[in-house]
Formats: C-alpha cells, structure tokens, sequence
C-alpha cells in the first residue's frame, strides 16, 4: 500500500520498526523499552500524541484495532507472518514496512536455522 497512515496505524508501524531493529530473532519487545523509544522522540510526534491520549504505552497497545502484534504480559511480539501479511494486504502499513518486516523475518529465520545446525537439531537438514 502506497500513500498516508492513519495515527494508530503509524503507531503500529513504529512498533514494528522498533522490534524489527531491537527485537532479535523472536521479534519481541518490552513494553517498557518500547516506551523509551518513543520517549526519544519529539514530545509532539505523532507517536507520542497517539500513545498520550490512552496514558501510556501499554493502554495505548490494547486500543489497536487492528493490531500487527501479541502482548503477552509485558512482551510485544509480532503476530505470525500470514497474520501480519493479512494486514499488510488490507492496509495497516506501507510497502516500505512490510517490505522491512518480510526482510527481517526471512533473516531471523536463515538465523534460526544456523544456531539448530551449530546445536545438532536441524532435523529438517536445511
């Protein structure tokens, strides 16, 4: 998708810059360093504005309606890969965003397969 994104829907593509940069091969997160993230930006950036008018981060998370990832407790995941490509094709974020997420991912995977073949558990001999 080409063109603008709705405040929740920057948001939500700020999550997944942030976990995509930070959030190593099970592309997760805090909650907490997600906020400090967004604490680093400009006080008036849409992010900031957009998570403020919930109170805080966590809130703000929970207020998505259609979200591109899990909380789990404290953690921010991503959603599996055909979930988040669902919402890729319906418009949540930008050709950009998901072209970084589909990369991303596709490296965390060639990444898991080393470390289960330096542990002796690639059983799929990949």
């Amino acid at each position: 998708m080409q063109g603008q994104l709705s405040s929740e829907n920057e948001f939500q593509c700020f999550i997944l810059e942030s976990i995509c940069a930070n959030g190593g091969t099970r592309m997760q997160l805090t909650i907490s360093d997600l906020t400090n993230m967004m604490q680093k930006l400009d006080p008036k950036h849409n992010i900031n504005l957009f998570r403020k008018q919930y109170g805080n981060t966590e809130k703000a998370l929970k207020e998505v309606k259609k979200p591109i990832y899990i909380l789990d407790n404290m953690i921010v995941k991503l959603k599996p890969y055909q979930d988040v490509k669902s919402l890729y094709q319906q418009g949540v974020m930008l050709d950009d965003h998901w072209n970084l997420y589909d990369q991303t991912y596709a490296d965390n995977e060639k990444k898991k397969i080393e470390v289960l073949k330096i542990n002796g558990q690639n059983i799929c001999k990949v």
